[in-house]
């Protein structure tokens, strides 16, 4: 019995130690319920939750890679231009207690910027449940009216186009999605990533902008291990994407979605993934080879989302010319689980597009523009009411700084920001982009 409290104790402390002192490199992991890497992969999560890893695998050569970005391209070559913007944002997660009331504050200081570009688009973290009870352990469900503020509000506009593919997709199983579904086309919003049992025609939209055909695909790496119902397996957009093993990894179910975009017509196509590691600042050299090789099978802009932290952005040359934007995390927007300051910052990419005719008389599109605005959740609870706000985090930064912090700002609000504006400019800021 001794030896048994002896080892006990042994384990307990290396545990502690673990989670008190930073890992200088992350440990390979798909950070995914139903493809756990090794035992204790929950430890280490939680180890990168107080501690996260800000370099990237040792040896990959990737923190250089990022900050050696080429230029996007310009649309000088063309004649008789279009154009389009497209703003990005990263996860949204919601609960109840976020009324219709509340969008007043979540959306009042960013909402032009947000909701002003020609497509305006968010992962949507959370089921709308108005059915059966859930099944899953990591229950994430909200009714319409704890969703609605989360889509936008009457002065700014809505979304115009949500992904719906993530790991809380399933936790309210097939009822829970084709409520989201309604509760979303009620709104006359577009979606993608779940679709009925995966038919063709129900799988992505495309949106017709200025003359611009833009497909806009979902798709997740994971559902959290929860099996789908028989007969709707097809109804989640499932791509492993984190494998550890590329026998693992089948990209198939995208490579269709492209071709079927193209054979509708689209002009550009964007993939929303549901992707990468929590809590590490760089995707692992696996996903950026994925990415790659995604923007050289035909889709042009990748917005990522997952990690609760952001990442860097990449312009990567395809093989066959096109200049192809990915933005691997785009953080968190809107996210209330996680009360540490690196997970209330998110960043909106406003992504310009020009389509015109090139040299041969051809039509060409390119991804012209990216201006990148990092954010930040505020929450101030109250017995009568609430107020969450989405600021922007330079702006707030600033007018701490000359001394004229807004009243709807507390202390902690006041340090949080300072802290990642710092943060943001020492560890993401990147050449060739802009940020405001």
């Amino acid at each position: 019995m001794n030896v048994f409290w002896t080892l006990l104790g042994a384990y307990l402390a290396l545990v502690l130690l673990f989670l008190l002192c930073p890992l200088p490199y992350p440990l390979p992991t798909e950070s995914d319920y139903a493809h756990a890497s090794f035992p204790s992969w929950h430890i280490y999560y939680f180890h990168k939750y107080f501690h996260p890893i800000t370099r990237a695998a040792r040896g990959s050569g990737l923190e250089q890679h990022f900050q050696n970005l080429p230029a996007l391209p310009e649309s000088s070559e063309l004649k008789d231009t279009r154009k389009i913007s497209i703003t990005a944002m990263g996860d949204l997660w919601s609960q109840d207690d976020v009324t219709d009331e509340q969008s007043k504050f979540l959306w009042g200081e960013v909402g032009h910027q947000v909701f002003s570009g020609d497509i305006s688009m968010a992962n949507l973290e959370f089921v709308i449940q108005t059915s059966d009870e859930p099944k899953s352990k990591m229950v994430h469900c909200v009714s319409d009216k704890g969703g609605l503020p989360m889509t936008g509000d009457d002065r700014f506009g809505r979304f115009s186009f949500m992904s719906l593919a993530n790991n809380h997709l399933n936790d309210a199983s097939s009822e829970g999605m084709a409520d989201t579904r309604r509760f979303l086309d009620g709104l006359g919003i577009s979606h993608a990533g779940t679709s009925h049992a995966g038919a063709e025609e129900d799988r992505f939209p495309i949106l017709d902008r200025n003359g611009i055909r833009v497909a806009l695909l979902s798709y997740s790496y994971t559902i959290n291990g929860l099996s789908m119902e028989e007969g709707l397996e097809r109804g989640a957009s499932l791509v492993r994407f984190n494998a550890l093993k590329d026998e693992d990894y089948d990209p198939s179910l995208i490579h269709r979605d492209i071709a079927l975009a193209r054979e509708r017509g689209a002009d550009l196509i964007v993939s929303s993934n549901h992707w990468g590691l929590d809590f590490e600042y760089f995707p692992p050299p696996r996903l950026v080879k994925r990415a790659h090789d995604l923007i050289d099978a035909g889709v042009d802009i990748i917005v990522g989302h997952h990690p609760h932290v952001i990442n860097p952005v990449e312009i990567y040359e395809a093989k066959d010319g096109r200049t192809g934007l990915i933005l691997y995390s785009l953080g968190n927007v809107a996210f209330f689980s996680f009360p540490r300051a690196i997970a209330k910052m998110g960043m909106v990419a406003d992504i310009t597009v020009e389509a015109g005719v090139d040299d041969r008389g051809g039509k060409k599109v390119l991804v012209t523009g990216c201006t990148l605005m990092p954010t930040y959740l505020s929450m101030k609870t109250g017995p009568d009411e609430n107020e969450y706000r989405i600021l922007r985090l330079f702006r707030e930064a600033e007018g701490i700084r000359q001394g004229n912090p807004p009243a709807y700002l507390s202390k902690g609000d006041i340090r949080r920001i300072l802290y990642l504006e710092k943060l943001f400019r020492k560890r993401f800021v990147q050449k060739n982009l802009t940020y405001t």
